[in-house]
């Protein structure tokens, strides 16, 4: 969920207020104590005190100089109409930026008698700020909207980058799920949701997966999709929520994100052709088989689910049919009007890939009519006509 202006904005001025800060204590600045009690001793012994810094009063003292630093203007500019709602979490009032801004100052350097950046907990306060600003802009959308239907297409949809940034993974599908869920509570909307989950819950396998599969998260991605699931299965259960869950499998299409294979496949053929970049493609193991649907026939699924499928009950949306990522290839090299080699790129082996995964469409066939109507042929004449075209632009 990570907003990077945001993120920015709030660090640039946490720095620079903290080389402020820093300087005031190097030239003689003192940070005042307070003697608190800190509990009794053993058998009613004498009271025991501690130091506790006045780090807030220190800080407090030093706003005017610290809001006409060059960075507080868009740090709060950024912060913008979040800074009510990150003010009421730290238990103040206000609407306006500059006070939530000194507050997360107080939240870097609680109990700090020196003011080195610290990185580790600006990361955590960061997150409580953006976490606690997604929370009521979702909120108040789905207040001012009143939906009918909810696609919950959005979030981290990428295995390898779960592994790099698993906080990432997990804050953007299941507390931005549990975020819509609640908004939608909230606001009492009776609408029917639908919560598009992954394949990857399951074993690989090479036969049909049926949804009565045993489930085993094998990865981060994986396992926030589950927890997904279960969110939207409760939110059935006890908001009365209509939620239509599925468990899709692979897909690609025209405008999917160059970060998967598919498309990166198409990009870097594009590129060759147009005489951009060398003739070979270096790529990881070819031999893995994934069922794979065009992206087209996968939002017709969707489709059809809002208006068919059963709430609280899992769906896998796929073809029923397993192809290796080297007849994918293969495939597309064959489009293209130059020779094109191919190279083994150790660092793109996964050591923990699964082998097989190809799903059984029976459930989502029976309850809605499903059948896939765009074939592998055009699933991949449209991808490398889209990517011919957006190297033709670029260039």
């Amino acid at each position: 969920m990570r907003n990077r202006a945001l993120h920015e904005a709030l660090r640039d001025f946490a720095l620079e207020a903290a080389a402020l800060l820093t300087e005031d204590l190097k030239a003689g600045a003192e940070i005042e104590f307070d003697v608190v009690e800190d509990g009794g001793g053993r058998r009613g012994g004498p009271a025991l005190y501690r130091y506790e810094p006045r780090t807030r009063s220190f800080v407090a003292d030093r706003w005017p100089r610290l809001r006409q630093l060059p960075t507080c203007a868009r740090a709060a500019e950024e912060l913008g109409a979040g800074a009510a709602a990150w003010l009421r979490v730290n238990g103040l009032r206000g609407e306006q930026a500059e006070p939530a801004l000194q507050a997360m100052l107080d939240r870097l350097y609680e109990d700090s008698t020196s003011f080195g950046f610290p990185e580790e907990r600006f990361e955590r306060v960061y997150r409580e700020v953006e976490r606690t600003l997604y929370r009521d802009a979702v909120r108040a959308r789905i207040r001012d909207l009143k939906p009918s239907v909810v696609y919950h297409c959005a979030g981290a949809p990428h295995v390898a980058q779960s592994w790099a940034d698993t906080a990432q993974t997990l804050a953007k599908n299941v507390l931005a799920t549990h975020y819509l869920l609640d908004a939608l509570r909230r606001a009492g909307c009776q609408c029917r949701v639908l919560i598009p989950g992954s394949a990857y819950v399951y074993r690989g396998s090479d036969a049909r997966i049926p949804e009565t599969a045993d489930l085993v998260p094998a990865n981060p991605y994986a396992l926030s999709k589950l927890a997904q699931e279960r969110l939207g299965g409760r939110a059935v259960v006890e908001d009365g929520v209509e939620v239509v869950l599925t468990r899709s499998f692979n897909h690609t299409g025209p405008r999917q994100a160059h970060s998967f294979a598919a498309p990166a496949f198409a990009r870097q053929l594009a590129r060759i052709e147009a005489g951009l970049d060398e003739p070979v493609i270096h790529v990881g193991n070819l031999d893995v088989r994934r069922d794979l649907t065009d992206v087209r026939d996968t939002v017709r699924a969707y489709e059809l689910l809002v208006k068919h499928g059963r709430p609280a009950t899992p769906y896998n949306v796929c073809s029923g049919v397993a192809r290796s990522i080297r007849e994918l290839l293969d495939g597309l090299r064959s489009r293209v009007t130059v020779p094109v080699r191919v190279e083994v790129d150790p660092n793109l082996l996964r050591p923990n890939d699964t082998p097989a995964l190809v799903g059984d469409p029976s459930r989502l066939q029976a309850d809605t009519g499903w059948t896939p109507q765009i074939s592998f042929d055009t699933m991949l004449d449209d991808l490398l006509e889209y990517w011919r075209r957006q190297v033709g632009r670029a260039a």
